[in-house]
């Protein structure tokens, strides 16, 4: 169980510091080392590793994610999530999979908390929603339940924060990551790095990995049908550069994903590949992810 909930506890950030795991446990720092002992040892057979950060904390490191999901679903304690603070995000999870109406009875049994802890919850969320402007919102109806609404843009933001960059546990992280094992980006990601040293785009590595994951959101979310329909950054405003290699880079993804995105995406994705390369020196990286 321990190492159940810890293991909850580091696929919430990136790097979770001891201070917070023994406050989120009620553990001493002695006793949870022993559990992550524990949980390194158990990390070997079952696809994932947890890093010690000098100075930082821990990091959870997924190594295999067919292996590591089915250690999580293994025992019943699995759905077990022991405090506000650890479910309020599984709630964002569920809500960002759903386009209609969650019942609140329905967020009570994936949880396995009372219907009444369930509203508390959905009234803390909506109060952490505006904290970390995410620019979503939640309409509830009686009857029918909540749901949450927002533009594509929003969306994706929320979707990139909280799945890709989450090694979570939940329905939304599995569908996420069902759909990009299928998924062959080695060659998109050649593709990449040509345009980018052609046009002569500084950027480093963690810069790259993170616009692979803006287009694995992409064609994760256009899949279903759900496009970027406004900008709140004019087309004006973005350089030529990136707006070329953007247009190239769509239109060799709907060559090779069997799709069709409109103009507005190309835009967009612009706005992403300015905020994080600049137009100065080769590529910084060499090799791949």
């Amino acid at each position: 169980m321990q190492r159940k909930l810890l293991l909850d506890l580091l696929s919430l950030d990136r790097i979770v510091p001891m201070a917070r795991l023994e406050q989120e446990l009620n553990l001493s720092s002695r006793s949870i080392r022993t559990v992550l002992t524990e949980l390194k040892t158990d990390g070997k057979q079952h696809g994932f590793d947890v890093d010690t950060l000098r100075n930082q904390g821990y990091s959870l490191r997924i190594l295999d994610q067919a292996k590591y999901y089915a250690y999580r679903e293994e025992d019943d304690d699995y759905d077990y999530i022991g405090g506000a603070q650890m479910r309020i995000p599984r709630i964002l999870y569920f809500l960002l999979q759903q386009n209609d109406y969650f019942t609140v009875q329905k967020i009570a049994d994936l949880l396995g908390v009372s219907r009444n802890t369930a509203l508390n919850d959905l009234d803390a969320l909506k109060d952490y929603i505006v904290e970390q402007n995410l620019g979503l919102t939640l309409e509830s109806k009686s009857h029918y339940g909540v749901k949450r609404n927002g533009n594509e843009h929003a969306l994706r933001k929320t979707v990139s924060r909280y799945v890709v960059n989450s090694q979570g546990y939940t329905s939304v992280t599995k569908n996420y990551f069902k759909f990009t094992q299928e998924l062959d980006v080695s060659a998109l990601e050649e593709f990449l790095k040509t345009e980018f040293d052609k046009e002569h785009l500084n950027i480093s590595q963690k810069s790259f990995v993170s616009i692979v994951d803006h287009l694995r959101v992409l064609l994760f979310r256009s899949k279903q049908g759900n496009f970027i329909n406004e900008m709140t950054q004019g087309q004006q405003e973005i350089s030529d550069v990136f707006l070329r290699v953007a247009s190239e880079i769509v239109q060799w993804m709907e060559k090779h994903f069997n799709l069709e995105l409109p103009n507005i995406e190309t835009i967009y994705l612009a706005s992403q590949l300015a905020g994080k390369s600049s137009a100065e020196t080769a590529m910084s990286f060499i090799g791949t992810r």
